[in-house]
């Protein structure tokens, strides 16, 4: 005779919701946690995903495996408190494991630091589900029915877990308080099933002291100040920004996943930055007062933008997808408006019928990414399309310009010179070897001419001194030799790749620790 199963407390439902929302949730803060010092590329996207699910997958295999032996209510409540502690111990040992780990390099380190932060917690929570599946099971006909239903319950809590932290929790505060936070529930979750078998006095001390440790620890990350002094720290939904300023260097810096974005005078506020005078330089292809209108795309810290104004009168527009950037910009880096300014995706504004422009400037990074979706065939057409007859787009980007890693210049060329008749390019760095040293590429490319007008020799001080220094050095754009960047067909994370790993290794040997800051 088979007896009928009691009907499971409803705790235990709740308990395997919160779980799978806490896998998804510390999943998308863990990549937070490793951008400062490995960025937000697509490896390590695919670091993350991949350490994830081996994490998972070796939680279900031993939380199966042990739970036939054991039992589940104790054991479900062994795997919570063990995935609290390793959730609050990562809060005081994320420093010291990212340091070690970029000893590894970057593609090494990525895949190592990721293992180091998310494989123990997860792993943890993942056995969560056999344990609570064995304790739900009791007629062998309805192991399938109660499977799918701990399956379902589990990544139902999963989908909220990513939509709270991905949509909320880490527009608002920083990767280190979104996990002391993250512990917190599931040391709260560990203090309920201990208590659900029976077991208070250890769910309260397992509570106090997780609670006792995770809140101290998250306020011990965010009072580093080793390099320079910490203006500001801010999460958005697009990567890890820090405003420093540095006493010794005489510069603030927006860093963003732990590359510089802006860098200006601490006193003037002004760039320090070459390319700007590179990007500058497109004012004298035209005669004087031709270029009455630009659209800057990217703002950072708005450089550009006082730039245009004070020298040449000229009002720029922004887009600019992050607010954050935006406020940073404002708060920090002396950005005022001068024309409209849009937080939006380029490509949303640019499609939407719009004026005209005489000079549009793309300028948009996020860390150490190129926005692919900005670089491509259908891209730069609907930028043309909102040129003024004669009109200039003018374009930064970073990469080789010569050699095997010189992809990223060879297709950015080919698909510039499919959409417009002239294009020009050259490096933008003082004192830096193109041959040798990845560049700031300043691209110019118009169905007008790409030939200076007026002689920036004639320009101010600073302007001349900076093009004396790169006049005779205009790249070589290979007709032909590079990728063709399309919607359907964009290489541009795979391009970036050797550029940004060569970049941010030189950062870890330099100042590796200031990326902890």
């Amino acid at each position: 005779m088979t007896g009928r199963t009691p009907a499971a407390p409803l705790w235990i439902y709740a308990i395997v919701f919160l779980s799978g929302a806490a896998v998804l949730g510390y999943e998308i803060i863990g990549a937070r946690l490793l951008s400062p010092v490995f960025g937000s590329t697509l490896t390590v996207w695919s670091c993350v995903f991949a350490v994830t699910l081996l994490s998972l997958a070796a939680g279900y295999a031993a939380g199966g495996a042990a739970s036939a032996r054991v039992d589940p209510l104790r054991a479900m409540a062994v795997s919570l408190t063990g995935a609290g502690l390793f959730l609050t111990a990562i809060l005081w040992l994320r420093d010291p494991l990212l340091l070690r780990a970029m000893r590894w390099g970057v593609l090494g380190g990525t895949l190592g630091a990721a293992a180091l932060l998310l494989a123990a917690p997860l792993a943890c929570l993942a056995a969560v589900g056999p344990f609570a599946l064995k304790r739900l099971a009791g007629d062998p006909s309805r192991v399938g029915r109660d499977t799918g239903r701990v399956s379902g319950i589990s990544t139902a809590g999963s989908v909220v877990g990513a939509l709270f932290v991905g949509y909320w929790l880490v527009g608002r505060l920083d990767a280190p308080l979104s996990a002391a936070i993250l512990a917190g529930l599931v040391c709260a979750l560990a203090a309920a099933s201990w208590a659900g078998s029976g077991r208070r006095g250890v769910a309260a001390a397992v509570l106090m002291a997780c609670v006792a440790v995770s809140g101290p620890a998250a306020l011990a990350s965010r009072d580093r100040k080793d390099y320079g002094k910490v203006l500001e720290r801010a999460d958005s939904f697009y990567g890890a920004l820090r405003v420093h300023e540095h006493d010794s260097w005489g510069k603030r810096i927006l860093y963003i996943d732990g590359v510089a974005n802006t860098v200006v005078d601490r006193e003037t506020l002004d760039s320090v930055s070459d390319y700007i005078f590179g990007i500058e330089l497109a004012m004298f292809l035209r005669p004087k007062g031709d270029i009455r209108s630009a659209l800057l795309i990217g703002l950072g810290g708005g450089s550009l933008v006082g730039r245009l104004d004070r020298h040449y009168g000229v009002p720029v527009d922004v887009v600019e997808i992050d607010p954050v950037v935006v406020r940073l910009a404002k708060k920090w880096f002396g950005f005022r408006e001068t024309g409209s300014l849009s937080v939006e995706d380029a490509r949303t504004f640019l499609a939407r019928e719009g004026r005209g422009y005489d000079l549009i400037i793309g300028d948009a990074f996020s860390g150490d990414r190129h926005p692919a979706h900005l670089y491509t065939v259908e891209a730069f057409r609907t930028m043309k399309s909102r040129l003024n007859s004669q009109g200039v787009f003018a374009l930064n980007a970073i990469g080789y310009a010569k050699g095997p890693k010189a992809g990223m210049k060879r297709a950015i060329a080919r698909t510039l010179k499919e959409v417009f008749t002239n294009v020009r390019a050259f490096p933008a760095n003082q004192g830096v070897d193109p041959d040798r040293d990845p560049v700031n590429m300043i691209f110019f490319a118009s169905d007008g001419p790409v030939e200076f007008t007026r002689d920036p020799l004639s320009a101010r001080r600073d302007l001349s001194w900076f093009y004396r220094s790169i006049r005779s050095r205009t790249l070589d754009l290979e007709a032909g030799e590079g990728e063709l960047i399309t919607d359907a067909r964009n290489p541009v994370d795979r391009l970036n790749t050797p550029v940004f790993v060569d970049i941010r290794s030189t950062i870890f040997k330099s100042r590796g620790r200031l990326l902890l800051d």
